[in-house]
């Protein structure tokens, strides 16, 4: 009767630290929360340009493999690519370079009208941009953003095309994401700088694409 006594209070002694273990599984600290960060700088102090007769298509940036992600890529060696596990990008680079684009290109003052699709009129020039990568790279002390983006830019009808890549390293004041970010949006800027001046001398080069202004009723009621 004794040991059948024992062997009972050993099971229901095993039962509850099963049951207590369980409990505090479930009443552990909850996973942290991804924080999400944004590209949102552009160049200050742009010059300002005379207006033309021009208007120019910017195109929704396309991003290489490895970087059409919110993911928020870093860097420990070469040829190798991680992720960080408690930042994202609050939407793809890419996705978040068109408003800043069409914001620089705006500020030059240079073109009447900066648009974005779904327009499907008539433009003067067409400006097609690619992400190549924005990585926070530490395989070095310090750590430095590797930013690099192509840039193409045509006439409305895509008879003429001048291209430019623009490559860019910018160091990362400590290794943590939040200097990253801030790296990354200071390296944003500049290389939006240095997209804008490429686009403003390539269009003195190319020809523009004529849009006619539609016709009024008027006119197009004479005979």
């Amino acid at each position: 009767m004794k040991r059948e006594r024992r062997a009972r209070r050993a099971a229901i002694a095993t039962a509850l630290a099963a049951a207590s273990l369980a409990g505090c599984a479930l009443l552990g600290p909850a996973p942290r929360e991804r924080s999400s960060a944004v590209l949102d700088e552009v160049p200050a102090g742009l010059p300002r340009h005379e207006t033309r007769a021009l208007t120019l298509l910017v195109a929704a940036p396309q991003a290489q493999p490895g970087f059409d992600t919110t993911g928020m890529a870093y860097s420990r060696r070469a040829h190798e690519l991680a992720y960080f596990r408690d930042h994202q990008w609050a939407a793809t680079p890419s996705q978040m370079l068109q408003p800043l684009v069409v914001r620089t290109l705006e500020a030059t003052g240079y073109f009447s009208a900066v648009l974005t699709p779904p327009y499907a009129g008539c433009y003067s020039y067409a400006l097609r941009t690619q992400l190549v990568e924005l990585v926070q790279d530490f395989a070095s002390e310090p750590g430095v953003v590797r930013f690099a983006l192509r840039a193409r830019l045509s006439d409305g009808a895509e008879l003429a095309v001048v291209s430019s890549e623009i490559a860019l390293r910018e160091p990362i004041a400590q290794p943590a994401a939040e200097a990253g970010v801030a790296a990354a949006n200071a390296a944003t800027a500049k290389a939006l700088r240095a997209l804008a001046q490429f686009v403003l001398e390539s269009a003195e080069r190319l020809s523009p694409t004529s849009c006619a202004p539609p016709a009024t009723s008027s006119s197009a009621s004479r005979p």
